[in-house]
């Protein structure tokens, strides 16, 4: 594995047109990239919360075969005090973080991966963390 895909990455993928630069990569890098544990609670709830529809069974259809098809990674003891500790870090120079943010951060780090999101300012600044922005280009 290479890669950890944030929530917005696989979203996009859920789309009927994602973005051609986010949709080569992905293709381009198939079978190297995981799942967080977080990111799937992140879609999972974001299915959920859909009013019942076509769309809604459509996508918990791509959800269920998503989550079936690639590695979960969890948020275990190791990124657990990685994130600790970079929260402490962050917390003492006033950069607080969103605690999922953290988590996805932490499971990339200590699993060595490098994280994909359109959001990278919201990871700027975590110790040892690689990230990469497949949206950036059509």
């Amino acid at each position: 594995m290479r890669y950890l895909l944030d929530t917005n990455v696989w979203s996009e993928m859920a789309r009927s047109e994602p973005m051609a630069s986010v949709r080569r990569a992905f293709h381009r890098y198939d079978l190297q990239f995981a799942i967080a544990a977080p990111v799937a609670d992140e879609l999972t709830f974001g299915v959920a919360r859909l009013p019942n529809s076509k769309r809604k069974m459509l996508l918990a259809e791509w959800l269920q075969e998503t989550l079936d098809a690639y590695p979960i990674l969890p948020f275990d003891l190791p990124a657990a005090r990685w994130h600790g500790q970079e929260r402490a870090h962050r917390m003492a120079i006033g950069r607080p973080a969103p605690m999922i943010d953290g988590q996805i951060a932490a499971i990339a780090v200590v699993n060595r991966l490098i994280l994909v999101t359109r959001n990278t300012d919201d990871f700027d600044g975590y110790l040892g963390l690689e990230v990469e922005n497949w949206f950036t280009s059509e």
